[in-house]
């Protein structure tokens, strides 16, 4: 009976045994593994970058707002607009055009104030920009300009025909003709800038260049001597006289015109004098 009562202690101790090391390995087994955002939701966040030797070229419309096709110039929307290059201010003003964002610049006017070498026409333009072997063309009827030989497009809404003169954006015409324009609507001004010295600039140095030569020189700047002519007190008149007789026969009667033109000049106090008498009878 005892031997009985030992074994049953036993095998319920072996039982609570082995169900305690069941919840401890299950305790002590390895974590769930996180799970991973998707390939596809990382891939949409990354944009391509450009390739090592590949240029991404500007957009225009990304620094102006977009033209209207449909604007017609207005007389608000015309600027008047000092030039000024260096510490240089023209007499001269050109008349731009604005609208929204956009500011067109009249391609002649300012070409004439410049001293750029490009004529234009009804509806072209051609010459060169300081050098002759920057040469330029423009052909609004194909919406084309041809620079140093290189034939490139332009959008139709930059460049218009108005006043007689090709309008252009001023950005635009800026990169034609390798300069820089900083316009101040507040000031009313317009600010030419350029690597290359302007043709009126090259001509003043010039000049500056021949003055100092000839100060050095000490040659003097007159190009011909000074001539005084003594006018006296009084002189003998110069005259001159016509006279002319006219007769006429009618059965009226005859009729006899006479008709006399004096002209004398002197010296009279040391002034030149002229004297006029014309008689009619």
């Amino acid at each position: 009976m005892l031997a009985r009562l030992i074994l049953r202690l036993l095998a319920a101790a072996l039982c609570l045994s082995l169900t305690t090391l069941h919840v401890v390995a299950s305790t002590l087994s390895a974590p769930p593994s996180p799970v991973l955002p998707s390939a596809t939701v990382l891939a949409a966040n990354v944009k391509p970058l450009p390739a090592q030797n590949e240029t991404v070229a500007p957009s225009y419309r990304a620094q102006a707002v977009e033209p209207d096709n449909t604007w017609t110039p207005q007389d608000s929307d015309l600027r008047i607009l000092e030039v000024r290059v260096d510490s240089y201010t023209f007499d001269d003003v050109i008349g731009a055009y604005q609208y929204k964002d956009v500011i067109l610049v009249p391609l002649a006017e300012l070409s004439s104030i410049l001293d750029i070498a490009v004529e234009v026409g009804v509806d072209s333009a051609s010459g060169f920009v300081i050098k002759e072997e920057n040469t330029f063309h423009l052909d609004t009827t194909r919406h084309e300009v041809i620079i140093k030989g290189k034939p490139y497009s332009y959008e139709e809404d930059l460049v218009k025909l108005l006043d007689n003169d090709i309008y252009i954006e001023a950005s635009l015409m800026a990169d034609w003709y390798e300069m820089k324009f900083d316009i101040d609507l507040y000031a009313s001004r317009v600010w030419v800038r350029s690597d290359l010295p302007l043709p009126f600039l090259a001509r003043i140095e010039r000049e500056k260049r021949i003055a100092k030569s000839l100060s050095a020189m000490k040659q003097s700047s007159e190009q011909y001597p000074r001539h005084h002519e003594s006018y006296k007190n009084y002189s003998i008149p110069f005259i001159n006289q016509t006279l002319s007789v006219n007769q006429r026969y009618s059965d009226a009667g005859d009729d006899t015109v006479v008709l006399s033109t004096t002209h004398a000049t002197a010296d009279l106090f040391q002034h030149e004098s002229s004297w006029y008498l014309t008689m009619n009878d």
